[in-house]
């Protein structure tokens, strides 16, 4: 998909940006809906029953029943359910014909038409919106980070883009009971280093359990680690963090890719360029066709235009033995040629300073 297209779509719903302050909002108590709530199938005990969620008091769920008289409420506590069956249905075909075309804020502005009302419950058990909320964070943070790279109009709309991404995942990690619950919750603190928010990105990762090697949240641990630790400019530190990252064992596809760039970017600020070039490469090759690839071919592009693997690179004494020595400057032309009629994004976009505290619109410090 051109970038052109996307973007004149983007402006199209640039009105629809504003939901960067109501899902903020969203966090805290929420107002009574308009008919009277979010209709709820709940489980208590053995029973199940119908419910109108109203919002919170405290950690507390306010709710009406279908009966109740106008004004009256009651609540629950959120320990109390077993499950919860919220009434909403996500066009799943059209979420993933966005997310196919890589119209990540489109997908996401889908998904959150039908699932924003449920961000204040997702801690209630075994419910059917966090899956969803998820995808929408996980959508706005890659639309946040397409939209840093492009043009300056286009840069202007990231940080609420983050932001609403931050709070989306932030929700969504208030779901202990959910597999990818934890993991969320890491996302969140991800997209608090892209807002520059690195002090309240540090306090938060302190207090998240640090995950075993098997653990689903491995990888994105130390991945958030590493993006912590660039973001300080302590780039050794960060790529020991970008290592532990890739070599747990079940790699997370949302977290690999970028823990490889990240290395990429550790390499460079330390002044190894060949490895710089090998990993952009590699990144480029293997995940062509996504985000991660363009990111990866923009900068290995660059990296050969300016000539900065120029130096010559050490000979490998396998390849030596072996006769496996390949020129990579030739490999590497050759697949860059074979992609000239792919425009490039801007990968040296400014980005946000860290220590910049951006706060999310409608979201206090």
């Amino acid at each position: 998909m051109k970038r052109s297209r996307q973007w004149t779509s983007i402006v199209g719903l640039a009105a629809s940006l504003a939901f960067a302050a109501g899902i903020a909002r969203a966090q805290g108590p929420a107002a009574p809906a308009a008919g009277g709530g979010l209709r709820t199938m709940v489980t208590l005990d053995v029973a199940t029953r119908e419910v109108f969620l109203l919002g919170r008091s405290g950690g507390d769920i306010l709710y009406r029943t279908p009966t109740s008289p106008p004004g009256v409420s009651a609540t629950m506590k959120p320990d109390a359910v077993q499950r919860a069956e919220f009434d909403i249905t996500v066009d799943d075909n059209a979420v993933f014909a966005f997310a196919r075309k890589r119209q990540w804020l489109q997908a996401a502005q889908k998904i959150l038409s039908v699932v924003q009302p449920t961000l204040p419950f997702l801690d209630l058990p075994d419910n059917n919106a966090t899956d969803w909320a998820i995808k929408a964070g996980v959508y706005l943070r890659k639309a946040a980070q397409t939209a840093a790279q492009g043009s300056p109009a286009e840069r202007e709309t990231a940080p609420r883009l983050f932001a609403s991404a931050y709070a989306v995942l932030n929700a969504a990690g208030r779901a202990e009971w959910h597999f990818y619950g934890e993991s969320a919750r890491m996302r969140a603190i991800l997209c608090l280093i892209d807002l520059g928010r690195l002090d309240e990105a540090e306090k938060e990762l302190a207090r998240v359990r640090e995950p075993d090697k098997g653990d689903a949240t491995y990888g994105v641990y130390h991945l958030a680690r590493g993006e912590l630790l660039f973001a300080r400019k302590k780039y050794v530190e960060a790529m020991d963090a970008a290592i532990q990252s890739l070599i747990y064992e079940t790699k997370d596809i949302e977290s690999f890719p970028d823990a490889l760039i990240l290395s990429a970017r550790c390499y460079e600020e330390l002044n190894e360029m060949h490895r710089t070039r090998d990993i952009y490469y590699e990144v480029a090759r293997l995940f062509r066709g996504t985000d991660w690839g363009d990111r990866s071919r923009a900068r290995l592009r660059r990296i050969m235009r300016d000539d900065l693997a120029a130096e010559a690179e050490e000979t490998d004494i396998a390849a030596v033995f072996f006769g496996s020595a390949e020129d990579m400057k030739e490999v590497i032309e050759k697949f860059l040629a074979g992609s000239e009629g792919v425009k490039d994004i801007d990968v040296d976009a400014p980005a946000t300073e860290p220590g910049a505290e951006s706060k999310p619109e409608g979201e206090k410090p």
